[in-house]
């Protein structure tokens, strides 16, 4: 298990040469023959992933009912405890994503390409795929924080796990309607 506490950030390089970069507030946990029998990984937080390749062991990263699955490739997923979506951005490669139905109990299965995203909310409902800006999505990783018109609560969030402090907002329902952009 590897965990980053709010305000950190960590690189960790896997026995199979694979390369994951966690963001705060962050933890993957495997088991002691990865590399060996298996390559599986649960996320709970956001990490940017540069897998090696190997045919034989697939590298499945499971976070919030998904199962991410690559052969060697480079994505970033975000799936952090208590927020409304998981998104799974594509960058090199090719992956697989499997995502089990929660409220229809119906299953699906999906193949992106580089430069795509799969975004599922909470209940893994009303999944899409877009495009996205790799630069936007994982600027993290560079010590950059990035908004594009983001609403002020998920502004908050971040800011609170990037810097390990608390925000108090003193009039939430002033705050409903604002958003911020800029690059820090």
């Amino acid at each position: 298990e590897k965990v980053t506490s709010k305000g950190q950030k960590s690189n960790i390089i896997l026995r199979d040469g694979s390369k994951i970069v966690l963001n705060s507030d962050t933890r993957v946990t495997y088991d002691k023959d990865f590399g060996l029998t298996n390559r599986n990984i649960k996320l709970t937080g956001e990490a940017y992933f540069e897998v090696a390749k190997n045919k034989d062991l697939p590298f499945n990263v499971v976070a919030n009912n998904t199962t991410t699955t690559a052969i060697g490739t480079a994505f970033n997923i975000t799936a952090f405890k208590g927020e409304s979506s998981t998104a799974i951005s594509l960058v090199s490669g090719k992956v697989k994503i499997f995502s089990i139905g929660k409220s229809d109990n119906t299953d699906s299965e999906v193949v992106l390409q580089p430069g795509q995203e799969y975004l599922v909310d909470e209940n893994n409902e009303g999944a899409i795929v877009r495009s996205f800006d790799a630069n936007k999505v994982i600027s993290w990783k560079d010590n950059m924080l990035y908004f594009d018109n983001t609403r002020i609560q998920e502004l908050i969030l971040t800011l609170e796990r990037w810097y390990n402090v608390k925000v108090t907002v003193l009039n939430p329902e002033v705050m409903t309607d604002i958003r911020g952009t800029g690059q820090f």
